[in-house]
């Protein structure tokens, strides 16, 4: 696992070496190579490869020199060339370097000559050609060669710790395997092993596994040992109370003898069991309590010492086995989801039955989650005022109350930024349900309710629930026949479902769609091209066959398959080029997915001059981003000016603001995103794009960087 990290990060780290123009390599703490050297700097390998004193010795007085820093340290080579070196940490291991060099600034050219001419005088000429193939580095492009080695170091730092952790849950399965012997085993298996281990290598009567529940008691889940100790199994203990309590409580291993007439011994007196010494360990991960093992001895005497170290082993190894079991089963229950949800998208569209819909709705959802209940409302204009209801798992009765008392929540006086906004509440029976809006035209026409056992299901499933109720929607739309679904609106239907199924895909749709649109208009293209663009980035985070099949005539999907296929050409294609809004949208997902170097893109489907100009645009987008922060802004101002800035807040009443511009305005000032804002506002996320193309207007800017800038550099009026 760890090789074949390091060869992956190799192709990354040359290609990084490339982009800068640097040589470029890793070290551990001692300063022995982890990859090898990449790019063909001439003074960097000149310096690197002087054989005294070896390399891994100079790089080691270095890394002892510099220490441990966060952050990148431009270092100045035997006062000469410069390079950047940026520690890195996986894990608790220690740290990693990464070397890159060499840098020549213009002012310290003559020195770094003299330098030369008397440390190297035998070999001057040499030293001095590859020092005139290094160009001079102006100050802001050190400052961008910084900022990409410090990305690289991050790319490093997450390869290798997944690296290290899959070496760590290789090692645990080894040790599992050697312990327990039965790889794969379900949790029954490993508690009843843990128990007969402990019960062995201590030598006690009985011994047994309780497994800490949501409702934070201990619930003894097996038992092994004397006849009748199978009593236990089942009874419960709130922390704090009895000797299971306090171990759960403390989360530490406890020993007791002599407890014939210890109070806490009365949770196991109760049952026929009476011990007289009594030893737990807490089973945890990461200080995560997963249950307690535990056992007891019916006749005097105590525990060794070496069974107490080997009931701790026994105690952490049920717990990593226990622990990757559950894991291993929510990985395959999220996949049982996923498959379901493609194949009830693949299924729906067949579907020409509004009433055959609703019935799949209702089933998927309660077999699938195997909650208390599931039931679909649903407007139907055949029954007048009424609303026809589909069930699982409730009676005709029970369906009539939930049906009155889901209409008051969900049809009545709905806001309209909260339309799709789901509702999470407790039943009276102490069912939690969750219901998510059906919306038709702007209008809520269906519910989907769906009744679960907890609250840490709704964080589980809401997501499935939400995509399940968005799928249904689409094509409820369609069977009814009261408006056909515009391109815009179901594009952001399949937006709203990436942004509750995968939110990192989501936010990367909309940073793309904010690129798009900020460079196609510098492009002066006609608005319907810039919203095709738009809708394009709004669908990239859709897999191919699920996009094709939910929106294969959609001009933005049609779209978004051609750049797809740009992206797999590595030559021209005489005869069949590509368009130019085709070309703009490969551009942009290759940047924000990959941040690629659009100048050095290998795609010669993409007109070069076009290349340029995006490369060009996003340089100077990323000058602003760096150069416009509100700290530094801050800090310049006070320092030149003396005077305080005035903080985020409201903007005061003469510049003309509408009240709901100002709230989102201010949400702006603090640094939150679209999403964010949409969700504290409870609008949609286009609701809060409208509102901010009208405060840009307003304030005479073209984006939120200028906005902030204006507000905090010009010294505007607010109030808090």
């Amino acid at each position: 696992m760890w090789k074949t990290q390091i060869k992956k990060l190799q192709r990354v780290q040359d290609t990084y070496s490339s982009i800068c123009g640097l040589s470029i390599f890793i070290t551990d703490a001692d300063g022995a190579p982890l990859t090898r050297i990449s790019g063909d700097q001439a003074l960097a390998r000149k310096i690197w490869g002087q054989p005294q004193p070896p390399l891994q010795e100079r790089l080691a007085a270095i890394i002892r020199e510099i220490g441990w820093k966060l952050r990148p340290v431009v270092y100045q080579y035997l006062r000469g060339p410069k390079m950047i070196v940026m520690p890195f940490r996986v894990g608790e291991q220690p740290p990693f370097y990464v070397w890159s060099g060499m840098i020549v600034e213009k002012s310290s050219r003559d020195l770094i000559r003299r330098i030369i001419e008397t440390d190297f005088a035998d070999d001057a000429d040499d030293w001095r050609r590859v020092l005139d193939l290094v160009p001079d580095t102006p100050e802001s492009l050190k400052d961008e060669l910084v900022d990409k080695v410090a990305q690289f170091a991050d790319i490093a730092s997450t390869w290798l710790e997944q690296a290290n952790s899959g070496e760590a849950h290789a090692r645990d399965l080894e040790r599992l395997h050697d312990l327990f012997g039965q790889a794969g085993a379900a949790e029954p298996a490993i508690l009843q092993s843990a128990a007969e281990r402990l019960m062995a290598a201590a030598k006690l009567d009985f011994a047994g596994f309780a497994v800490y529940g949501e409702d934070e008691r201990l619930c003894i889940r097996h038992m092994v040992g004397v006849e009748g100790c199978e009593k236990l199994i089942g009874s419960q203990a709130c922390l704090g109370e009895s000797f299971l309590g306090q171990i759960g409580l403390t989360g530490k291993m406890r020993y007791w003898e002599d407890v014939t007439w210890d109070p806490r011994s009365g949770f196991f007196t109760d049952k026929g069991l009476h011990p007289q010494a009594f030893v737990g360990f807490p089973a945890k991960i990461k200080d995560r309590m997963i249950g307690v093992l535990f056992g007891g001895r019916l006749a005097p005497g105590g525990v060794a010492s070496e069974s107490i170290e080997l009931g701790r082993l026994i105690a952490h190894i049920a717990a990593s086995h226990l622990h990757m079991v559950r894991l291993e089963e929510a990985a395959s229950q999220q996949m049982a989801r996923l498959s379901t949800l493609l194949g009830v998208a693949q299924a729906i569209v067949d579907v020409n039955e509004l009433r055959s819909v609703l019935c799949m709705l209702a089933d998927v959802s309660h077999h699938l989650i195997q909650g208390a209940f599931s039931c679909i409302l649903w407007k139907e204009p055949a029954v007048g005022t009424g609303l026809q209801a589909i069930s699982r798992g409730m009676t005709v009765e029970q369906i009539e109350h939930y049906a009155k008392d889901a209409a008051v929540r969900q049809f009545a006086n709905r806001p309209e930024g909260a339309l799709r906004h789901p509702a999470v509440f407790e039943a009276d029976n102490g069912v939690v349900v969750c219901e998510i809006p059906l919306v038709c035209s702007g209008e809520v026409k269906g519910i989907l309710g769906v009744g679960l056992h907890n609250e840490k299901e709704v964080a589980v499933y809401r997501p499935f629930l939400t995509a399940l109720a968005l799928l249904g929607e689409i094509r409820l739309q369609h069977l009814q026949g009261t408006a056909r679904l515009k391109d815009r609106e179901r594009t952001e239907l399949l937006h709203s479902a990436i942004a509750e199924w995968n939110e990192p895909v989501y936010r990367e749709t909309v940073q793309a769609q904010e690129l798009a649109r900020r460079f196609a208009r510098k492009l002066r293209l006609p608005e319907a091209e810039i919203e095709e663009l738009s809708e394009a980035c709004m669908l990239s985070g859709c897999e191919p066959a699920f996009l094709e099949r939910m929106a294969g005539s959609h001009p933005g999907a049609k779209l978004l398959r051609d750049a797809r296929e740009l992206m797999r050409e590595f030559g021209p294609r005489p005869g069949n080029a590509f368009s130019v809004k085709v070309q703009i949208l490969s551009l942009i997902l290759l940047h924000v997915r990959h941040r690629e170097n659009p100048a050095a893109m290998p795609y010669t489907a993409v007109e070069p001059a076009l290349r340029q100009a995006f490369a060009a645009f996003v340089q100077g987008q990323e000058v602003i981003e760096s150069l416009v922060t509100l700290r530094e802004a801050s800090e310049t101002i006070d320092a030149d000016t003396g005077k305080d800035l005035p903080a985020p807040g409201l903007m005061e009443s003469h510049i003309p603001l509408t009240p709901r511009e100002r709230e989102v305005f201010n949400l702006i000032l603090r640094g939150l995103s679209n999403l964010e804002i949409a969700e504290k506002l409870f609008i949609s996320t286009h609701t809060v794009k409208n509102h901010i193309t009208k405060i840009y207007e307003k304030l005479g800017v073209s984006d939120r960087t200028q906005a902030l800038a204006k507000v905090y550099l010009t010294g505007l009026q607010v109030k808090i």
